[in-house]
């Protein structure tokens, strides 16, 4: 259900009491989803206008939405949809509703929604709308979904929308003829009679009306001496708006989970087709193949048949897999089937034919599907990255949630299913670099060097270094701090090459793999260690949670020398940390006297 707010820039002020009220009366609406008025890419039709042609309603309607449609497309692809700033939800004082401050939006549509002010948002009489609706079956709340269970007295939550909505304004008589003319009502435009303040000073359809607006034969609702906005949200025939003034509805939805979850705020995302390509890679692998299979085809994969017939089983198996990624998968990028699927070859040994070279042909075909299976996933990852156009259904823009209990509001989170755009606002101030940059950047190009007494490098130096420490540091020994500055900078330099780095990270061949040793028994891990020179210390822990978080690297590799500790769970090694500094190294000797040099004695 939804509460329709006055137009905005209403000579006269509305309270939002009374527009509540007035939205209420006409009772619960069936509201729809319509993503053909706003989703899909479209050809824009340019008007073009030339001397002496005649304009009419439809040449500058369309004009209207061409710059309509190209500014809405602008916001959908470019921006995004979401809330740009503002429209946080408060409790309200003295009631039982929510505040929604001001603030301004982009709905999935590209559409601008403005609040200009604070709304008061009855939830309580929106909420027993929405249940009244389902109970009688109608679809009132996208996505529609079942109340509560009977007899439950639960909290409720649900959810904030914002939708936008237009309302026709300042309804006056077309001067030329319409095919209604003959139908026109003998009532306003405003939708008062003769007598009325803001009504048609009266006339026929026969005569024509004397006034079209208000008092004085006017077409202006301010010349008329109209004292509000006339709205026509349903006009009598003959009756034209001349304004349509871009509003917005705010509602609520239950917030099933569907909406609230993780996996609904990552569809569509990056990571999401990623994991869809893997998932698409594993069931080709896992479903038509067996686990003895899989076991059988690894190790051809590597060289070494272990079972001839469960490799060309898996084989076969794996060719059908590989074959209907190539063919029906819509994520493929080879445009035609790879000609190393023809060159497989897993028929049965032939009379002749030895073992070795049976074996050779077995690894040769599954080295070549499982290369054709990670090339389709490479495929796969790099379409993925180029990110498709957005597609969303529902209009609304979620707010924030919120949780009902005894006809009151309790709780309210404002980032609970809230989606923003993509904007600079949002992005300056989560990650203020700019201004930082930009306060720095004006102290150094704004910093007075040249005074009116000639050069204030005293000055420059006080506030640089107020202390005067950096300068004891620099000056002594000719500089000799700065001289150096240039061959420090060459050796980090030298040491950032590709072969240093690679050198670097790299282990060397006597490094130790630790992953190999863990959950081995201890004592043939301490074995296996002491062998490759490596101090090693146990330590026994109670639960396999008690691993320490340090690690020592990404790679878990030790060079020999380095000391470690292994922590061992009921004889078996669980991990694996660095050593304490104590146990690492012995503590150095103590300092002998420094012996006194012949050259300075005397």
């Amino acid at each position: 259900m939804s509460v329709t707010t006055p137009p905005p820039g209403a000579p006269v002020a509305m309270s939002s009491s009374q527009a509540t009220a007035g939205a209420g009366a006409s009772g619960p609406q069936m509201t729809t989803c319509s993503c053909g008025e706003c989703q899909g890419l479209a050809s824009v039709v340019r008007p073009r206008f030339f001397a002496g042609q005649v304009l009419t309603e439809v040449d500058l309607m369309a004009l209207e939405g061409y710059a309509k449609t190209l500014h809405r497309m602008h916001n959908r692809y470019l921006h995004g949809w979401g809330i740009v700033c503002g429209l946080d939800l408060a409790c309200e004082n003295c009631g039982e509703g929510i505040v929604v401050n001001p603030g301004y939006a982009l709905d999935p549509c590209g559409r601008d929604v403005v609040v200009p002010t604070a709304q008061q948002v009855p939830v309580g009489t929106l909420i027993a709308d929405c249940l009244a609706a389902e109970r009688a079956a109608i679809p009132a709340c996208e996505p529609p979904t079942t109340g509560p269970p009977r007899g439950c007295d639960t909290d409720q939550h649900w959810c904030l929308t914002l939708r936008y909505t237009e309302v026709p304004m300042r309804p006056v008589t077309p001067l030329a003829g319409t095919s209604t003319s003959t139908t026109r009502s003998t009532c306003s435009c405003g939708g008062n009679d003769s007598a009325g303040n803001c009504g048609c000073g009266g006339g026929t359809p026969a005569t024509g009306w004397s006034c079209t607006c208000g008092q004085g034969g006017s077409r202006s609702t301010q010349a008329c001496g109209c004292t509000q906005y006339v709205t026509a949200p349903n006009l009598p025939p003959g009756c034209e708006p001349t304004r349509v003034a871009e509003s917005f509805e705010l509602g609520v939805c239950r917030c099933d989970g569907a909406c609230c979850s993780l996996d609904s705020a990552l569809a569509g995302t990056l990571p999401m087709q990623l994991a869809a390509c893997v998932t698409t890679i594993r069931d080709v692998l896992t479903r038509r193949i067996s686990a003895g299979q899989q076991r059988a085809m690894l190790d051809a994969t590597f060289n070494q048949v272990s079972n001839a017939e469960q490799t060309r089983a898996g084989m076969c198996q794996l060719y059908d897999g590989v074959l209907s990624l190539y063919q029906s998968n819509p994520c493929r990028t080879t445009c035609q089937l790879p000609t190393e699927l023809q060159q497989i070859d897993f028929s049965p040994q032939a009379n002749g034919e030895t073992n070795l070279l049976y074996n050779q042909r077995l690894t040769s075909g599954t080295q070549t599907l499982v290369m054709l299976v990670v090339a389709y996933l490479r495929d796969c990852i790099c379409r993925a990255l180029n990110p498709p156009c957005p597609v969303a259904c529902d209009e609304r823009i979620v707010l924030g949630c919120f949780t009902y209990s005894d006809a009151q509001v309790t709780q309210i989170c404002n980032l609970e299913c809230r989606r923003y755009a993509g904007s600079f606002v949002s992005r300056q101030y989560w990650l203020p670099i700019g201004p930082v940059v930009m306060y720095y950047l004006g102290e150094l190009c704004c910093f007075p060097l040249l005074g009116s007494r000639g050069v204030t490098v005293t000055r420059f130096l006080d506030e640089l270094d107020p202390t005067g420490n950096l300068r004891r540091v620099v000056v002594p020994d000719n500089f000799a701090l700065v001289k150096r500055w240039p061959e420090q900078a060459r050796a980090v330099l030298a040491k950032l090459t590709p072969a240093a780095l690679r050198d670097r990270l790299s282990p060397s061949a006597a490094a130790v793999n630790l992953a190999a040793l863990q959950g081995q028994l201890a004592g043939d891990a301490t074995d296996a260690l002491e062998r490759a020179k490596v101090p090693v210390e146990s330590v026994e822990i109670d639960t396999p949670d008690a691993v320490p978080v340090s690690r020592l690297g990404v790679v878990g590799v030790v060079e020999p020398g380095t000391a470690i500790r292994q922590y061992v769970y009921k004889g078996r090694v669980v991990g694996f940390g660095p050593a304490l500094e104590a146990d690492a190294a012995p503590a150095p000797a103590p300092d002998t006297p420094a012996q006194p040099n012949p050259a300075n004695s005397g």
